[in-house]
């Protein structure tokens, strides 16, 4: 399955730089098509047990993964505000017995 890391450090950079361009909408739809279409074809294949057969699909896969991941979660990570990070520490030390 080292394959599959491959496509998704090549596709991470790839995503990283469209992230900086065009925003994140671009690379994490993009990501989606091309890992569905990755693991739509590798389980195709899974069940001929021939590894060979495998490889490309699984590194399409893996590339989709990394061109989506990076860029989903930095833009998720940017549109958080002050206000909902506040909740989220009063919740937590709340879980942990602190008072906030």
């Amino acid at each position: 399955l080292l394959y599959f890391f491959i496509g998704f450090v090549i596709a991470a950079q790839i995503g990283g730089r469209m992230l900086d361009r065009v925003g994140a909408k671009r690379p994490v739809v993009i990501g989606c098509a091309l890992s569905a279409v990755g693991f739509g074809l590798w389980a195709g294949k899974v069940t001929e047990l021939s590894f060979g057969s495998q490889v490309w699909f699984i590194i399409i896969a893996g590339a989709g993964m990394g061109l989506m991941l990076g860029p989903a979660s930095t833009d998720a990570d940017l549109r958080r505000d002050d206000e909902s990070d506040k909740e989220v520490q009063q919740e937590e030390a709340g879980l942990l017995g602190r008072l906030p």
